[in-house]
């Protein structure tokens, strides 16, 4: 199973909404994997990110400071 965590403040639009869409792709598509919102900042910043939202898979930083195209997401869960 895939591990994805949206690094992002509790109060940032656009980390909660890209969660959402994460979620409802894995859904919908049937991927073996869950998402998971990181809100400390110590740990955002421990993957060496200083803007959000930021993308990490199995570990991974795949993007920070802005949102993936539906098709990077897609890549990235298979």
């Amino acid at each position: 199973m895939k591990l994805v965590k949206v690094l992002g403040t509790d109060n940032c639009v656009n980390c909660t909404n890209l969660k959402n869409k994460i979620s409802q792709i894995i859904d919908s598509s049937n991927y073996d994997a869950k998402v998971e919102k990181i809100t400390n900042i110590v740990d955002i910043m421990g993957y060496g990110v200083m803007s959000v939202p930021a993308v990490v898979v199995d570990e991974e930083l795949k993007c920070f400071g802005r949102s993936p195209s539906e098709t990077e997401l897609h890549d990235w869960l298979k």
